[in-house]
C-alpha cells in the first residue's frame, strides 16, 4: 500500500495534480502478460458476463473474477449479444452460448450478431437470415442490403444498379417488404416509429407504414421517452408523439435527450461569437445555462463539458459543476470511473468526486465494465479493480456489495431483493445501483418478486427465446397483462425502462387498481400510465422527482427498480 500511495503523490506533484488524502486500492484481477490482449480494438466490455481475452492469436473469453471460461480456441471472437457470441475458427463462422457450447456450428463464411433473434449470414456465396437454433428464416435480395432486426422489422436498403442510388424500406421476420423502398433515408424503428426521409424532408412512420408525423424536418432524431429533436427553418427543438412542437424550435443545435431526462442544446452566444452549450429537461427548463464551448450526453449521472479554452470537467443533473473544467483530455463516466490522460501521455481514472483514484501510469485503459478495466502496462495487458479508499474508515455495508454503503435510500432495498431471490447484483461484490433497467431485467424483477411462478402461456416474441434468462418471467408478463411486448411479434429485452413503464408494470402487476386523485405537473391526464403514477404516489412507491414533477421519461436505475418493489411489497 505505500508503494501506491508514493507513486501517486510522485506522479501528481510531476503533473501538477492536486493530490487526494487518500488513494485507491487496486486489485490485479488478470495479471500483466497473461493474454496477448483483453478486449477488442475499441472497447473492452463485459458483454453478459464475458469479456473477450486473445492468446498466441487464438480467443476466449473470461469472467468477472478473471477466469477463462471459454478457452483461447477461435481465431475470432466477438461480444455476445442475445445470450450467442460469432466465433471463427478453421475460416467459419458459428455461434456459441455464455457457457461455450458451440450452438451453431462453424459454416458460414460471414456472420453477424444476433439482434431481436435473427442474424444475418453467408454460405456458399448465398446471404440470408437465421434464428437462434441455425434455422433459416428466409433469403437476402441480391440487390438490397440489411441492417438489424428492430422491433420485427430490418431497414432494407435497395439499391439501383444503374445510378447506384439508393432507396429504403423495411422486410418483416417472413421475408415481407411490409414497407417498400421509397425513402432516401430510414432508421431502426423505437418503440414503434421510425424516422424516414423524403424529398428532403424528415417525418415518422409506424410499423404499417402509416405517416404519423409529417415530412416536414430538415433533420429528426430517433424518440427518446415522448420526445423527438428535430430541426427545421428556426433552429433545433422538440417534438411530441403527435408531432406537436412542445420545445420551441430555437437552438443551433438541439441533441436528444438521454437517460437523465435532459439534452445538450447550444445557443448562438454574440459576445463569444460562438454557439455555447447547456442543458434543458423535458419541459423546456434550461437546467445548465449555455456557457460551455462543448457538451456530452449524461453517462453514469454526469456530463462531460469543455471551457473556452479546451479544459474538461463534469456537470451533474443539477447544473452544479462537481469537478471543474481544468483536464486536457478525459473521457465519460463508465461504472462511476472517468479514464483520464495527464500530460505525459498516461493514463489513470477519476471517480465522481473529481479524485485521481487510480494514478496515472498506464500506456493504455477501457473503460470499466462491471467493476473491471482492461489497462496496458509496459506493453503488456491486464485486468483490474478498484475496490475503493484505503486510508479513511469505510461505511458499513449493508450488504456484501462494495457500492452499497448501509445509508444509502436503497440499502434495504437491496438487502430484501437478494434475501428474496429478485437479483444478486452483478457480480459478487457489485451491484451497480446507478446501471440503467432492461424489460428483460424489470419484468424479471417483477417475476421473481412475486414467486416466479410457472407460465403456461406461449411466446409471440422473435427475440425471446427459450435459452434466455427472462425467458418465463417474459411469459408471465404477457399472461398477465403486465406488457404486451413493443410489437406484436418483438418484447425488445434489451430496451431501457423509464420511470413511466417501471410504475406500470408494477401496477397491472397488482391488478391495476382504482385510483384517484392528483398528479405530477409533468404527467398528462390522459396518459397510459396516469393511473399507475397515481397509484405509486398513494401507495408510497415513489413520491417524483421533486418541484411537482414526476419525470416519467428518464430511466430507471437498479437501485430505484428494487426500491419500487420492495415499498411495494415488504414495507
Amino acid at each position: 500500500m505505500k508503494k501506491l500511495v508514493t507513486l501517486f503523490l510522485a506522479l501528481a506533484l510531476c503533473l501538477g495534480l492536486a493530490v487526494p488524502a487518500y488513494a485507491a486500492e487496486v486489485t490485479t484481477i488478470v495479471p500483466f502478460g497473461k493474454y496477448d490482449r483483453i478486449g477488442g480494438e475499441t472497447a473492452a466490455v463485459f458483454s453478459e458476463g464475458r469479456m473477450m481475452v486473445c492468446k498466441d492469436s487464438k480467443w476466449g473469453y473470461i469472467d468477472t473474477a478473471g477466469q477463462e471460461i471459454i478457452p483461447c480456441q477461435y481465431d475470432e471472437a466477438n461480444d455476445f449479444f442475445d445470450g450467442l457470441a460469432l466465433v471463427k475458427k478453421d475460416g467459419k463462422f458459428g455461434y456459441i452460448n455464455t457457457t461455450g457450447q458451440l450452438v451453431i456450428p462453424c459454416q458460414y463464411d460471414w456472420g453477424r450478431y444476433f439482434c431481436d433473434g435473427l442474424s444475418e449470414v453467408r454460405q456458399d456465396g448465398e446471404d440470408f437470415f437465421i434464428d437462434k437454433t441455425g434455422s433459416k428464416v428466409f433469403s437476402c435480395l441480391e440487390d438490397c442490403f440489411y441492417e438489424d432486426f428492430s422491433e420485427g422489422l430490418v431497414v432494407t436498403e435497395k439499391r439501383d444498379q444503374v445510378t447506384g442510388q439508393s432507396k429504403y424500406g423495411y422486410t418483416d421476420t417472413t421475408d415481407r417488404l411490409v414497407i417498400p423502398c421509397q425513402y432516401e433515408n430510414a432508421s431502426p424503428f423505437c418503440d414503434g416509429l421510425a424516422v424516414v426521409e423524403q424529398d428532403g424532408k424528415f417525418g415518422y412512420i409506424d410499423t404499417t407504414g402509416q405517416v404519423v408525423i409529417p415530412f416536414r424536418y430538415d433533420l429528426a432524431y430517433t424518440f427518446t421517452g415522448d420526445r423527438a429533436a428535430v430541426s427545421n427553418e428556426n433552429g433545433g427543438g422538440y417534438i411530441d408523439r403527435t408531432g406537436k412542437e412542445v420545445i420551441p424550435c430555437q437552438y443551433n443545435l438541439a441533441e436528444s435527450f438521454g437517460e437523465d431526462g435532459l439534452a445538450a442544446v447550444s445557443v448562438w452566444n454574440e459576445d463569444a461569437q460562438e454557439s455555447l452549450y447547456g442543458y434543458i429537461d423535458t419541459t423546456g427548463r434550461m437546467v445548465v445555462p449555455c456557457q460551455y464551448a462543448m457538451a456530452w450526453a449524461f453517462a453514469d449521472g454526469l456530463a462531460r463539458v469543455a471551457n473556452a479554452d479546451q479544459e474538461y470537467g463534469f456537470v451533474d443533473t443539477t447544473g452544479r459543476e462537481v469537478i471543474p473544467c481544468q483536464y486536457d483530455l478525459v473521457y465519460d463516466f463508465s461504472d462511476g470511473m472517468a479514464r483520464l490522460m495527464a500530460k505525459d501521455g498516461k493514463w489513470g481514472f477519476l471517480d465522481k468526486t473529481g479524485e485521481l483514484v487510480i494514478p496515472c501510469q498506464y500506456d493504455a485503459v477501457f473503460d470499466f465494465s462491471e467493476g473491471r478495466a482492461a489497462v496496458k502496462k509496459d506493453g503488456q495487458w491486464g485486468l483490474i479493480a478498484y475496490s475503493g479508499d484505503t486510508e479513511t474508515e469505510q461505511p458499513s455495508q449493508s450488504t456484501s456489495f462494495s457500492d452499497v454503503p448501509a445509508n444509502a435510500y436503497y440499502a434495504k432495498a437491496v438487502d430484501w431483493a437478494v434475501a428474496q431471490g429478485v437479483t444478486n447484483g452483478t457480480s459478487a461484490t457489485a451491484f451497480r445501483p446507478d446501471a440503467a433497467v432492461s424489460r428483460a431485467q424489470m419484468v424479471t424483477f417483477l417475476w421473481r418478486a412475486h414467486g416466479a411462478p410457472q407460465a403456461t402461456g406461449t411466446n409471440p416474441f422473435t427475440d425471446v427465446s427459450t435459452s434466455d434468462y427472462y425467458y418465463d418471467a417474459v411469459l408471465w408478463a404477457v399472461e398477465n397483462g403486465v406488457t404486451n411486448g413493443t410489437t406484436a411479434a418483438t418484447f425488445s429485452p434489451n430496451a431501457s425502462v423509464t420511470r413511466s413503464q417501471a410504475v406500470t408494470f408494477q401496477w397491472r402487476a397488482a391488478d391495476a387498481p382504482v385510483v384517484s386523485g392528483s398528479s405530477f405537473a409533468d404527467v398528462a391526464a390522459d396518459a397510459y400510465y396516469a393511473d399507475a403514477v397515481t397509484w405509486a404516489v398513494e401507495n408510497g412507491i415513489t413520491n417524483g422527482t421533486g418541484s411537482n414533477k414526476f419525470s416519467p421519461d428518464v430511466v430507471v436505475s437498479r437501485a430505484q427498480a428494487v426500491t419500487f418493489l420492495y415499498r411495494e411489497l415488504a414495507e
